[in-house]
């Protein structure tokens, strides 16, 4: 089978496009033949070597795709719809950038019937992420402003729409003036562009935040802090910006913030469970839906992923076999 193969890690890592063996399903695993994949900032931080596990090169990465069951096994029939949520998938089994995979049983869940196969590569890391950093990590509450940097990406666009769900007050920043619209409509109270005037313009909305998520890292919520109240809640869960955060520790000690970072990795499965069941509920009742932005070939992942890593995405980025 083609498949995209990593065989070095660092700043130079390319993804090779070649054929490895047809993978066989263990005792606890499903074969899926996959129909969409769906491209997450894990895997770039994977291959540039910041992830905390050592990967032995070369493996397959890819952390969730979408497809059909093969052959029965484990509760599922051949033919069955199916997404593949993390499950290791990508760092200590071979991941979802490829025509099969196997995945554990516990990371395998029906497709809704009016749910595409992009659309559900797509959906579940960064809608799973979203609701647990939101409910669990940061505990919104209805009437609260929650403030999220970087609310065009994949995670952004969820969380949006889930912080409005929960009842609050969103705001939303974007990096050019054509998303600004787009997320308006997914909900947004207020979009502000991250350009030279986003600090002063950030100032000048006189809120006081409650919560406030961090998808960009660099110097961003440096400018967001000194408007959060006290004991607000700050939870870092990316840095597309860059790994490195600059704020005034002073803003963290006057107002008693709680800042905190976000894994999935580290996730409860019974946090998990619970989300899993809400967020199918929430889809299923029309309240959130998938933004899909582009579809690249698995051939062009190399090309999908610099695409993802632009200001231009908005939602999600997904690869066809």
């Amino acid at each position: 089978m083609y498949a995209i193969q990593v065989d070095s890690l660092g700043s130079q890592s390319r993804y090779r496009y070649t054929t490895v063996d047809l993978p066989t399903a263990g005792p606890d695993e499903v074969l899926i033949k996959l129909e969409a994949i769906g491209v997450n900032p894990m895997e770039q931080t994977i291959r540039l070597g910041y992830f905390p596990t050592s990967l032995a090169v070369p493996f397959t990465p890819g952390s969730e795709g979408a497809g059909t069951v093969v052959e029965p096994r484990n509760g599922f029939k051949a033919g069955d719809r199916v997404f593949v949520l993390g499950g290791g998938q990508g760092i200590f089994r071979p991941g979802t950038y490829a025509e099969y995979v196997a995945a554990n049983k516990d990371a395998v869940v029906p497709i809704p019937p009016d749910m595409s196969f992009e659309e559900a590569a797509a959906f579940g890391v960064a809608t799973l992420t979203a609701w647990l950093v939101l409910h669990r990590t940061a505990s919104v509450q209805r009437g609260e402003t929650v403030l999220i940097l970087g609310g065009s990406g994949a995670v952004g666009t969820m969380a949006l729409q889930l912080a409005k769900r929960a009842g609050a007050y969103v705001i939303v920043t974007v990096g050019k003036q054509a998303k600004v619209e787009a997320a308006k409509e997914l909900g947004a109270d207020v979009v502000l562009l991250t350009d030279g005037q986003f600090a002063s313009n950030l100032d000048g909305l006189g809120y006081d935040i409650d919560v406030i998520v961090d998808l960009i890292g660099d110097e961003y919520l440096g400018h967001a802090l000194h408007l959060a109240k006290h004991n607000a809640r700050i939870v870092m869960v990316g840095y597309s910006a860059g790994p490195r955060v600059s704020f005034n520790v002073i803003d963290v000690l006057k107002n008693e913030l709680s800042v905190k970072g976000f894994n999935l990795f580290t996730a409860n499965p019974i946090d998990i469970g619970a989300a899993m069941n809400d967020i199918m509920t929430a889809y299923a009742k029309g309240e959130i839906k998938v933004v899909v932005d582009r579809v690249f070939s698995l051939a062009a992942a190399e090309e999908a992923t610099m695409y993802r890593l632009s200001r231009d995405v908005f939602g999600r980025v997904v690869l066809n076999p």
